[in-house]
C-alpha cells in the first residue's frame, strides 16, 4: 500500500464518517432484517455501526480507524492473496462503496458468502458506470472522474452475474439519486431524507449507483424472484 493510497483513504475516511444518504438507506435495510450481526466490510471508522440497532457490528478496512475502541474492528486488505478467515458467520454483511476496489470479485464475493449464516444477506453497493453522463463522455471520448484505486467498472448486469455465480440469490435492486447531472457530494446528502426509491425503465441510465440486497443460496439452484 503506497503512501498516497493511506493518504486517500484517511481523506476519504474522514468525509464519509457522517450519517450521510447511503449509508442511512443501507440502515434502512438493515432494520427490516432480523440481523444479530453485522460485518462491514470497508467500514472506515465505523459509521454504519451507530446508526444500526444490532447485537454485534464488526468493522474490516484496508487501514485501522484511530480508534476502534467503540467497534470490533479487523484490519485487512481486500485484494490480499489470502483472505482472512473470520471467526463467527454474520446475518448481514454490507460493502458500501468498496467493491469498486477489488480486484478478483469473483474470489471476493465466494468469500463473503462463507461469512453468512444460511439465509444471511449480503448488501452491497456499486457505481452505476453505464450512466448517461458517463456514456455520453466515452461516445465523444471525454475523460470521466475515476478513483484512481478503483479495479473494476462493470455494468450492473455484469455484477449480477457475478454475484449469482457466488450463489447469491438476487432480492432487491435499489437505485440511487436519479438525476442527468453529477451525483451530489456526500456533504450534500447528510440532511437528505431516508427514502428507499423503487425501480424505474429509466433507472439504469439516471440513478448513479445502486444498492443491491442479495441472500446466501440456501439449495443450489433456487431460482432468483427478480
Amino acid at each position: 500500500m503506497t503512501t498516497s493510497q493511506i493518504s486517500r483513504w484517511q481523506r476519504d475516511a474522514a468525509r464519509y464518517d457522517q450519517p450521510h444518504i447511503r449509508l442511512r438507506q443501507i440502515a434502512a435495510i438493515i432494520s427490516q432484517l432480523d440481523a444479530q450481526c453485522i460485518l462491514d466490510i470497508g467500514c472506515g471508522r465505523g459509521q454504519l455501526g451507530k446508526l444500526c440497532d444490532t447485537n454485534r457490528y464488526v468493522g474490516c478496512d484496508l487501514v485501522a480507524p484511530e480508534s476502534t475502541g467503540e467497534f470490533e474492528f479487523h484490519q485487512f486488505d481486500v485484494n490480499a492473496t489470502v483472505l482472512p478467515n473470520l471467526t463467527n458467520q454474520s446475518d448481514v454483511v454490507t460493502c458500501s462503496g468498496m467493491l469498486e476496489y477489488v480486484r478478483d470479485l469473483p474470489r471476493f464475493l465466494n468469500w463473503t458468502r462463507s461469512r453468512l449464516s444460511p439465509g444471511g444477506r449480503l448488501i452491497a453497493t456499486y457505481f452505476n458506470f453505464n450512466h448517461f453522463r458517463r456514456c455520453i463522455a466515452h461516445a465523444f471520448r471525454r475523460p470521466m472522474n475515476r478513483h484512481p484505486d478503483w479495479a473494476n467498472d462493470l455494468r450492473l448486469s455484469q455484477l449480477l452475474a457475478l454475484l449469482r455465480d457466488a450463489e447469491f440469490v438476487i432480492e432487491r435492486i435499489i437505485p440511487t439519486h436519479h438525476a442527468f447531472g453529477a451525483s451530489p457530494g456526500v456533504e450534500s446528502t447528510v440532511h437528505l431524507p431516508t427514502e428507499l426509491p423503487g425501480w424505474r425503465p429509466w433507472s439504469p441510465l439516471l440513478s448513479h449507483q445502486f444498492i443491491i440486497v442479495a441472500r446466501a443460496r440456501a439449495t443450489v439452484g433456487t431460482p432468483d424472484p427478480i
